[in-house]
């Protein structure tokens, strides 16, 4: 006499839970596309970012040395050691070009941020008493 019930070894899963599990991938499959395209509009952000910030400096660091180089008035003199003694003789400028944290050169009482360019010319000379 056959058996109305399969034996343990032909049992297989149900359409139901072929279904369920099939739904369960899919909403997995979704979340997981979702997170990938998030990070990558993220990490494009970032990159973007970072880029500008280093075309930022490399323009920041051009200015700068063409700046440093600018002279107004210059004339040829000695350079002179702490002895005033003659070094060299080397082009100089009443204008001097100063460039640094905006702390340090408008002194910490004033509010600053960032970096600061500065032309610095002397407004006077203190020859000494009696010259």
């Amino acid at each position: 006499m056959a058996s109305r019930y399969p034996s343990p070894k032909l049992r297989a899963f149900t359409l139901i839970e072929l279904l369920v599990s099939v739904a369960v991938l899919a909403v997995l499959m979704l979340v997981l596309t979702q997170v990938l395209s998030d990070t990558q509009t993220t990490w494009g952000r970032a990159k973007a970012r970072t880029e500008e910030f280093r075309e930022a400096r490399a323009v920041f660091e051009a200015m700068a040395s063409r700046l440093s180089q600018a002279t107004l008035n210059s004339y040829w003199g000695y350079k002179l050691d702490i002895n005033n003694n003659p070094v060299s003789y080397e082009r100089q400028s009443e204008l001097h070009f100063v460039s640094g944290p905006a702390t340090t050169l408008l002194g910490a009482s004033l509010p600053a941020a960032g970096h600061s360019v500065f032309f610095q010319a002397p407004l006077g000379e203190n020859m000494g008493a009696g010259a």
